[in-house]
């Protein structure tokens, strides 16, 4: 895939993506599809096929649930995707020249491996929230950045942060590290300096 957007609404995107898997107006019994005698046997819902994946996306300015990314870059080189990313493996990098995000921006509609890719900032943004109150952490309610760069490896569903780091002109934040994604199990070292 190589593909260039001057612009994208993620949000707008996952409603389409929610609506085409399982409209809400139907009963469950009617999304399903009809059986039919001829066709072979599927394999059981637990088994997913794995996919692999290359390419690149360029986006001019990306907005999503109180965030806006100005021209944001993604490459990747990945096999063994399923929604489980139990057996992914490849290389991932991501570059976001600037932008802004609110604390409560939505996370929950993600895909898999968005939320692997912007982790970090989850993680940060989480130990913000339980910081403020001793006013020992920048106020995360609406962050500013000029520069997100990660450049990700992953083996076997551990996804190892080679590089991530955060600029902006409250703060800088540099994470290293590795996360278990199917296990969802962290060992990560992050230096965050303020302004």
């Amino acid at each position: 895939l190589d593909a260039s957007l001057s612009r994208l609404d993620l949000g707008k995107l996952m409603e389409i993506k929610q609506a085409t898997i399982a409209p809400a107006s139907l009963p469950a019994k009617s999304r399903q599809p009809p059986s039919s005698p001829n066709l072979a046997k599927k394999a059981p819902a637990s088994v997913s096929a794995s996919i692999k994946t290359k390419g690149q996306v360029v986006i001019g300015e990306m907005t999503y649930a109180g965030a806006t990314a100005h021209e944001t870059r993604i490459s990747w080189i990945l096999s063994g995707l399923t929604p489980a990313l139990r057996d992914l493996n490849g290389r991932a990098q991501l570059h976001i020249a600037g932008g802004s995000f609110k604390s409560e921006a939505k996370e929950s509609n993600r895909s898999g491996l968005i939320k692997a890719l912007l982790f970090p900032i989850t993680v940060i943004k989480a130990l913000g929230s339980i910081l403020a109150p001793l006013k020992i952490f920048p106020d995360l309610s609406h962050v500013l950045f000029t520069e997100v760069v990660g450049d990700y490896v992953f083996v076997k569903g551990v996804m190892t942060l080679r590089d991530f780091h955060m600029d902006g002109p409250a703060m800088k934040i540099n994470t290293s590290g590795t996360i278990d994604l199917a296990g969802q199990k962290l060992n990560l070292l992050a230096a965050i300096s303020t302004a």
